[in-house]
């Protein structure tokens, strides 16, 4: 026989996701208070204790002191050192008996002296006593002894053996042999009579040094920036950071990069259509040049190079009709027959044709310097110049 009976199945409770986070809650917060009470003696253990800002009458100097006097006072702060090294208490380690900070007065200038560090070391001794054993007992009972085995191997293990800081009867043994070594080096100062010539001798170093640096050599080191360099400085740098930032800038936005890539395109495109204009308005692009034939010069009648040349001046092209009447000129004393034809000569080679003691040498002159200034080195003509040059190749025989 088979059982009808219903098969209870288990009930799965779900926990609410509040009390989830109330029970978190609590363990970080028990973990925590846990941890701050053990904190708390190791840190007073240890000496860290707060210490007090001095008031402003000791740190003001209460005025300026001879060497003698700076060295009597050194003194008696050694004898107050002695007193609470003998017995530390608050009776014999009070903070106020060292008294305010000091400015010595010596040959080479007035120097400050603080000993705001004598007063904290007074504070902490006067406060040793007191603290010493309520820190070490509560150190003692906050620390288990197996923690403290552990914690001592893991630390010579990783960092070598522990260092300790020093104790107040060290800082204070520390303190008086600092007094005695300042104390000794101002008697020695007072007494030795070179120190009389030190300010002097400092003075002198410093002209020599001054008049070093003074010399052309030092000049680039030593002088400031002119106000161009200054501009010029700030120009570059406000470059740098503009190209910095478009290139930042491409690296993270792909279109930006095109857009300055196409920019830069053009930007350069116009300014060379600008060049060319500039070149054509100066006539290196004008009006097209008349060269001579395939042959010599002289196989082109000069009075057609002259008629040439005084249409491009009625245009007002002065620059081509000085490079026409030039080449007026040479067809001419090529075709009296002066020196063979080669049209492959220079206007210097034409020149040196001619023979100093010839009488078209002068003119000749004038006009290849007044041909080479306006065409070659493209300077600008004017109407003055093309009638000098008419006058030189009139001597010439072109009329």
């Amino acid at each position: 026989m088979t059982c009808a009976c219903p098969i209870r199945r288990p009930v799965q409770r779900r926990v609410s996701p509040l009390a989830l986070a109330s029970l978190l809650s609590f363990v970080v917060l028990s973990c925590l208070h846990s941890a701050a009470a053990k904190a708390s003696p190791i840190a007073t253990s240890h000496g860290v204790v707060a210490t007090e800002a001095p008031s402003p009458a000791q740190s003001s100097p209460s005025g300026n002191l001879s060497i003698a006097d700076y060295a009597a006072r050194l003194r008696t702060l050694d004898q107050l050192v002695a007193s609470c090294q003998a017995a530390p208490g608050p009776a014999n380690c009070r903070s106020d008996q060292v008294g305010a900070d000091v400015s010595v007065t010596a040959r080479s200038g007035s120097r400050q002296i603080r000993f705001n560090w004598l007063r904290q070391l007074f504070n902490q001794a006067a406060k040793a006593p007191a603290q010493s054993a309520p820190a070490t007992a509560s150190l003692e009972a906050n620390s288990p002894q197996s923690d403290s085995d552990d914690d001592s191997s893991d630390t010579d293990a990783e960092n070598g053996p522990p260092t300790k800081p020093p104790t107040i009867a060290q800082r204070l043994q520390d303190a008086r042999s600092r007094l005695k070594e300042d104390q000794e080096r101002v008697e020695q100062a007072a007494n030795d009579p070179s120190a009389a010539g030190s300010a002097s001798r400092t003075s002198a170093s410093r002209m020599i040094l001054t008049q070093i640096l003074a010399s052309k050599e030092y000049h680039a080191a030593v002088a400031k920036p002119t106000l161009r360099q200054r501009v010029l400085e700030k120009i570059a740098n406000w470059l740098n950071k503009a190209i910095n930032t478009l290139v930042h800038a491409g690296a993270k936005s792909k279109w930006i990069g095109i857009t300055a890539e196409i920019g830069f395109v053009v930007l350069v495109c116009v300014a060379l259509v600008w060049f060319l204009i500039r070149l054509e308005r100066r006539g290196r692009m004008g009006p097209l040049e008349i060269h001579p034939g395939s042959g010599a010069i002289s196989a082109r009648d000069w009075q057609l190079w002259l008629q040439d040349a005084r249409q491009a001046a009625r245009s007002g092209s002065w620059r081509d009709a000085i490079h026409l009447l030039y080449w007026a000129s040479i067809s001419r004393l090529e075709s009296t027959g002066l020196w063979p034809a080669d049209r492959a000569r220079t206007p210097r080679e034409y020149l040196a044709l001619l023979p100093n003691e010839s009488q078209h040498r002068p003119d000749l002159t004038v006009l290849t310097r007044s041909f080479e200034r306006t065409w070659y080195a493209n300077n600008m003509a004017a109407e003055g110049d093309f009638l000098q040059a008419e006058q030189s190749a009139h001597r010439l025989g072109v009329r």
